[in-house]
């Protein structure tokens, strides 16, 4: 168990990237022990298997056959006798002083008829003037404009700073990141849940149980920290005390939990090891300090319950299971699910679109690969999205019409492990390929801030992933980057309310509708 005071410091809290990457990493922290200490090189494993090169053993050319038909009906009318090879025939006869010409050299006039080349001029240039002698053989040609399409490559992104996190479990079926909007990042490593903040590092541990933790969730306004525990104990936490204030216990691991999007009532999912999902009002008072059970969902699922999300608004919810199955539940009739969507793997990743109340996007595990979107009036599926890899998170941008996904095991012919994809023609942006070959993404999360005048969440500019390489990565997502999508339009109406550009389907700048 780390200790509280090896927490501290005197070096800056990040490292950089290139001196990572040219030399050997220097500490983080001078303390050996702590949370973002030096890279554990005793620790890590090798790099994963490299494939062997690739060997074409059917090498081709692109030529013209000879024994076409259209080049033996050229050769039967003898084209040669023709003035545009007869200048050919002067000019290669001079060339040559009378010296026998090569067997080849008919075959090449030939060929060059065919093609319409004149080795005096540039090659390959298209004129109406030279098409038109040819009378033989239909040739098509591209206009002098045309340029084929490019492949194209997707942008190429670098982690701005590496926190080292030793003991951070590499399990699908956790969520042991949380950002509060206050500004702080909390980690689960092992039993013991740490906080950090950009400005200061790590600020403090939390140190209560023997049990590991296995998901973590900061509420809408950040002033209460939920930790949930392999053992089933949730505790609630307010910031800088050295004690739960709310300690409730439920048999069974607990693997997410989400919290309602509203500052005016702290409103809590929890998903079970066993399939259920409990909702808690947390009162949070100087006066009154309590945890109300509302109800359990428990005939969704079957088997463990590893994703939870809400809509933007608190209206709706969606679940997902280890039983491959998606619940979408109106949040004023929770005890029956409005749809159920059948996956072929667990589904942890789920994201409401923020800027389209009807869409939902989902992600299933590496015996379905897919990230599937629906219309959560309706149920359809709108599009599907086949990545060949473990998907285990999802983001929609605020402000653009794109969304974040993160990967973990994949297909050999897949090696990133983040990629962000543009709305709705699912074309890739941007690519991360992983550090080393056998890690992956374990988990994900956008950074926010609050406005306490609003009492509003504030989109903020980086997503931060922790991986299989016991490391957390900070990625830049701000406006200032090259390769973003068509932005999302908005404008402010009466009573400081946002009017969104495709609410419901409408979008200002192409013909696609959701519905």
């Amino acid at each position: 168990m780390h200790s509280l005071s090896t927490l501290y410091g005197n070096a800056p809290p990040e490292r950089s990237i290139v001196s990572a990457a040219s030399s050997p990493p220097g500490p983080v922290f001078n303390s050996p022990n702590h949370l973002f200490r030096n890279n554990h090189s005793a620790h890590r494993r090798p790099g994963g298997r490299r494939n062997g090169p690739t060997v074409r053993t059917d090498l081709d050319r692109f030529l013209p056959l000879s024994s076409s038909p259209d080049a033996l009906l050229l050769y039967q009318q003898n084209p040669l006798g023709a003035p545009y090879l007869q200048k050919k025939d002067n000019k290669r006869n001079c060339s040559n002083n009378g010296l026998d010409k090569d067997p080849y050299y008919n075959y090449d006039r030939l060929l060059e008829h065919v093609l319409e080349i004149d080795k005096t001029s540039h090659v390959f240039r298209f004129s109406p003037e030279t098409s038109s002698r040819s009378n033989i053989v239909p040739v098509t040609w591209e206009p002098e404009n045309y340029s084929r399409k490019k492949k194209h490559i997707p942008d190429q992104i670098l982690p701005f700073r590496i926190l080292d996190a030793p003991e951070l479990r590499d399990d699908f079926y956790t969520t042991l990141l949380a950002w509060s909007p206050r500004g702080e990042l909390a980690i689960g490593l092992a039993e013991n849940v740490y906080l950090w903040t950009e400005g200061l590092g790590p600020v403090g541990v939390l140190e209560t149980s023997m049990y590991d933790v296995s998901s973590l969730s900061y509420s809408y306004d950040g002033t209460i920290l939920a930790v949930g525990r392999i053992d089933g104990t949730i505790q609630f936490w307010g910031k800088g005390e050295v004690r739960p204030r709310i300690t409730i216990y439920h048999p069974g691991d607990v693997g997410c939990m989400a919290w309602n999007p509203s500052s005016d009532m702290n409103r809590i999912l929890i998903g079970k090891g066993n399939g259920e999902v409990v909702i808690y009002d947390i009162f949070w008072f100087d006066s009154t300090v309590k945890a109300t059970k509302v109800g359990t969902i428990s005939t969704a699922h079957e088997e463990q319950v590893c994703g939870l999300a809400w809509n933007h608004d608190g209206s709706q919810f969606a679940t997902g299971g280890n039983d491959n199955r998606v619940c979408l539940f109106n949040s004023s009739e929770w005890e029956k699910p409005l749809f159920i969507w059948q996956h072929d793997a667990a589904v942890k990743a789920i994201s409401f679109c923020p800027w389209q109340k009807s869409l939902l996007a989902t992600g299933a595990g590496s015996h379905d690969k897919h990230v599937r979107f629906y219309n959560c009036n309706s149920g359809k599926k709108i599009s599907e999205l086949y990545c060949g890899a473990q998907i285990t998170s999802i983001h929609w941008s605020p402000n653009y019409k794109e969304f974040c996904v993160t990967f973990g095991y994949s297909v050999e012919t897949v090696q990133h492990r983040l990629a962000i994809y543009s709305w709705p023609d699912l074309k890739c942006l941007v690519s991360v390929l992983p550090s080393v070959s056998d890690t992956r993404c374990v988990h994900s999360i956008l950074t926010w801030t609050y406005d306490d005048a609003r009492k509003k969440q504030v989109p903020g500019n980086n997503i931060v992933v922790a991986g299989s390489d016991e490391t957390v990565k900070f990625f830049d997502l701000s406006e200032n980057c090259s390769w973003h999508h068509d932005r999302v339009l908005s404008w402010n109406g009466i009573f400081d309310c946002q009017i969104l550009e495709m609410l419901e389907g409408m979008d200002g700048t192409s013909n696609y509708q959701i519905r």
